[in-house]
């Protein structure tokens, strides 16, 4: 034998390589089972605010078609816009900090209420009577008109 076949009988046979295995997983496979875990629990934090936003807000709302009621059978406009203005008081100071809300007064509180229910109707429309008819002898005031702005206040607002 010469030198050639004891190199060749040296050589060993041609041998595929193993098998790919599942485990460990490639960083793509993880990227995708976390955006798995963390996308539900995002839309369940995110529903539990909501959830937890709405019974106040339905409170409101109760309570408002009540004043509404009441103004219907007593008729008197200044106790109606008083306690309008007292229900939007005290649903800001549930909804936002009190730090922010409590000391809001004039054409600070009616452009906070713009802000936060994204309108100009109590700057410049129907709920700008919440400024100067608590503090008046006599009003005349569309209280519906302002029952409408509030309700549309307490869907629209942050």
């Amino acid at each position: 034998m010469n030198d050639l076949d004891t190199v060749v009988s040296k050589l060993r046979d041609i041998h595929e390589p193993a098998a790919v295995s599942f485990w460990p997983l490639a960083p793509g496979w993880w990227a995708l089972l976390g955006l798995l875990v963390a996308v539900p629990l995002l839309i369940l934090g995110w529903r539990a605010l909501r959830r937890r936003a709405k019974p106040a807000r339905r409170e409101a709302l109760r309570e408002l078609h009540q004043l509404r009621e009441d103004y219907a059978k007593h008729g008197n406009v200044l106790r109606a816009v008083s306690e309008i203005s007292m229900l939007i008081r005290r649903t800001c100071l549930a909804r936002y900090p009190r730090a922010d809300v409590a000391g809001l007064t004039g054409e600070a509180w009616l452009a906070f209420l713009d802000e936060t229910g994204r309108t100009r109707e109590f700057s410049t429309g129907a709920g700008r009577v919440l400024v100067s008819a608590p503090y008046q002898n006599r009003a005349d005031t569309d209280v519906d008109a302002l029952v409408g702005v509030t309700t549309k206040w307490l869907f629209a607002a942050k």
